[in-house]
């Protein structure tokens, strides 16, 4: 009976740190969206070069690809609870 309490409280815990850390991720892919968008406008108005496009569209790739690995997280840990 403890150690069926333990787990759920563990998972329960899972579940709250993948749901703040889901948070943080989906924060830094809007602001990564809207980096990559205004240096494209750069870009187009001819203020930067294109390698700060690329450093902006990599950047919101990279941010795009975590909130998914924690919302499975979440959901595994709701399975387990």
């Amino acid at each position: 009976m403890l150690r069926a309490l333990q787990e759920t409280d563990n998972a329960f815990k899972v579940y709250g740190t993948a749901g703040s850390t889901l948070g943080l991720y989906l924060l830094e892919s809007a602001v990564n969206r809207e980096v990559a968008r205004l240096a494209r406008v750069r870009f187009s108005a001819g203020e930067s070069i294109y390698m700060d496009v690329l450093k902006a569209e990599r950047s919101d790739f990279v941010s795009r690809r975590a909130p998914p690995v924690f919302r499975t997280k979440q959901w595994l840990a709701i399975v387990s609870i």
